[in-house]
């Protein structure tokens, strides 16, 4: 049996361990099937069931992910917070549906516990034709909840989340300052009597 001054000192050498290797602790909030993911990941990588149940080595494998992922993807197809957000939403209702939720109470969950409504699009019919037109939702209800819940729907407002806005640059019109008439150094000095 391990006394607790061994266990202090040994997670009291495990943070230095750590703090002088350049690791910094955070504490992160998962879905199960995210872990799940993890797991798998590293299972493909090459740890064993033992290895990844060390913090430090799912740590590695998060890490690998996040250089992939700032490395390896493309600039314009990077996920926007608002799509990631949205995600997570979809994530937290289904869990809900699976516990046996209905849309209503879920709703009423999502309020009670301050999620915020996440913003999406809409199609608007203009003079143009057809627009996308960005919303926030006013307030939870069981429409909002069945719409985001939808696998198709999440799609949708994913791709529309992601798209990068079309810039254009235009032209500034510059001002040409005054041209000053040049003086000589003399003519500083000289004065009319």
């Amino acid at each position: 049996m391990v006394c607790k001054s061994d266990a202090a000192s040994r997670q009291e050498y495990v943070t230095i361990r750590r703090k002088e290797s350049g690791l910094v602790t955070k504490k992160f909030h998962l879905h199960q099937d995210s872990v799940d993911k993890l797991y798998e990941l590293g299972l493909l990588i090459g740890y064993n069931e033992l290895e990844l149940k060390k913090n430090e080595n799912l740590s590695a494998i998060l890490e690998v992910c996040i250089d992939t992922f700032t490395d390896h993807f493309p600039k314009n197809r990077k996920p926007s917070r608002n799509s990631i957000r949205l995600q997570q939403l979809h994530k937290t209702i289904k869990f809900k549906e699976d516990e046996g939720y209905t849309d209503a109470s879920i709703a009423e969950f999502l309020k009670y516990w301050d999620y915020q409504t996440p913003i999406l699009f809409k199609n608007m019919t203009t003079q143009d034709g057809m627009k996308m037109k960005k919303f926030k939702l006013i307030s939870w209800s069981d429409k909002a909840v069945a719409r985001i819940k939808s696998p198709e729907y999440l799609k949708e407002q994913t791709e529309h989340l992601n798209k990068r806005p079309k810039r254009t640059l235009r032209k500034q019109r510059t001002v040409e300052p005054q041209k000053r008439k040049k003086r000589d150094f003399e003519d500083m000095f000289r004065y009319e009597i």
